[in-house]
């Protein structure tokens, strides 16, 4: 017996699960999403209006019993999307397949950075479409599963889309990519949603920036540009090296060095505590020659988001510090301070916000660098970092 994509999708979604609720569990946990998510939450409704947002709950509800779960669990994510809010989610989508690949926006479209061994030849590919659906028709199909707080909210959500299974509604793995002027179709295998494959860039020179994103906080000495580079890719502790400890021998090398530029790179960071980092800034402030006019400079993109934010901001409010890259994908005054809760049938997370902060005066989109610089695909393959090149070589 041929079975349908869609009953493929639900049986490896029950096999990776191990669970198969019945529609009337599902509606149990829609109730509670629906009930609960507004009466949590600071303010839900203060994009989306709230007939908008039970009208989507209703056709859900109606549709339950015809639904697959990948149809059910993409239906919940558009619908917590829909509140445009970039700190509040479901976690309906993670676990579940993906196709071993990894997407980046650069100026003229979608590339792929990273794969499994067995599709490097997609590195440096730009995507053309996915099972006959061109890469911008995909695009508008899977926006709504994204929580627009501002445009560059697209950039940095969407490759994670352009992998998932039941995001883009195919176990195909039809993907159609552009390389060197020729195009080719490449068929990709799913994997299972708790398994993680080795991911590689190819044959692609790594430059500085991409060289340690593993660890969450490393430092380096530029002797030819006399500069201190640190880049702090996640705002939490290392057990190993905890942070007070690692910022004793990072000034203990800006105080044996002349230091010309002092530059904090937090290009990487998503987020997390954000009072980890405050035993640097304190030393800073002991320190002048790090943070006196024209040497110090926070490198930011799309990614530096949440804590990291923050971070950006102290930086640039406490030590005038110049920022230089692309703008965060963060709408400086929003929704935060996350906390969450499961849904009592699926165990999902939805993750909402209780508080809100206000890090400009109006209403802007974004805080715009001091020193805005694009990257492109071919430096990005060429193992160019433009962002770092801009500061260390005005």
């Amino acid at each position: 017996m041929m079975l349908s994509v869609r009953s493929v999708l639900l049986l490896a979604s029950v096999s990776a699960f191990g669970q198969d609720l019945s529609p009337q569990a599902w509606k149990e946990d829609l109730d509670f999403l629906v009930r609960e998510l507004p009466a949590r939450h600071k303010n839900l409704y203060y994009k989306l209006k709230k007939e908008d947002f039970d009208a989507q709950a209703a056709k859900i509800a109606a549709d339950l019993p015809h639904m697959s779960e990948p149809d059910i669990r993409v239906a919940l994510v558009r619908l917590v999307a829909s509140a445009g809010n970039a700190h509040t989610s479901i976690g309906a989508l993670g676990g579940t397949p993906w196709y071993p690949l990894e997407f980046y926006r650069f100026p003229d479209g979608y590339y792929v950075v990273r794969s499994a061994p067995e599709y490097r030849d997609a590195v440096g590919a730009r995507l053309v479409s996915f099972g006959g659906t061109p890469a911008a028709d995909l695009r508008q199909k899977l926006l709504p599963l994204i929580a627009m707080e501002t445009a560059l909210m697209e950039a940095l959500r969407m490759p994670a889309l352009l992998r998932s299974v039941y995001a883009l509604g195919s176990d195909s793995g039809a993907y159609r990519l552009e390389k060197d002027g020729r195009q080719f179709d490449l068929a990709v295998q799913s994997v299972p949603g708790n398994a993680a494959p080795r991911l590689e860039g190819g044959q692609f020179p790594l430059p500085l920036y991409l060289s340690n994103r593993a660890s969450a906080y490393w430092f380096q000495y530029l002797e030819p540009e006399k500069a201190l580079y640190f880049q702090y890719n996640r705002c939490e502790e290392d057990k190993i090296r905890p942070f007070a400890e690692f910022t004793k021998e990072m000034m203990a090398a800006a105080d044996s060095h002349p230091v010309d530029k002092f530059i904090i790179d937090l290009r990487h960071n998503g987020g997390g505590n954000s009072e980890v980092m405050n035993p640097l800034l304190a030393a800073m402030k002991t320190r002048h020659t790090l943070t006196r006019k024209g040497r110090l400079f926070v490198l930011i993109s799309r990614e530096t988001f949440s804590s990291a934010f923050i971070e950006e901001w102290r930086l640039q409010r406490q030590f005038h510090a110049r920022i230089a890259g692309e703008a965060s994908a963060q709408r400086p005054n929003s929704y935060g301070d996350v906390r969450s809760f499961r849904l009592p049938n699926s165990k999902l997370e939805v993750r909402y916000c209780t508080k809100f902060f206000r890090f400009a005066s109006g209403n802007p989109d974004a805080i715009a660098p001091d020193i805005p610089v694009e990257l492109t695909a071919r430096d990005y393959f060429a193992g160019r970092d433009p962002v770092l090149d801009r500061v260390l070589h005005p």
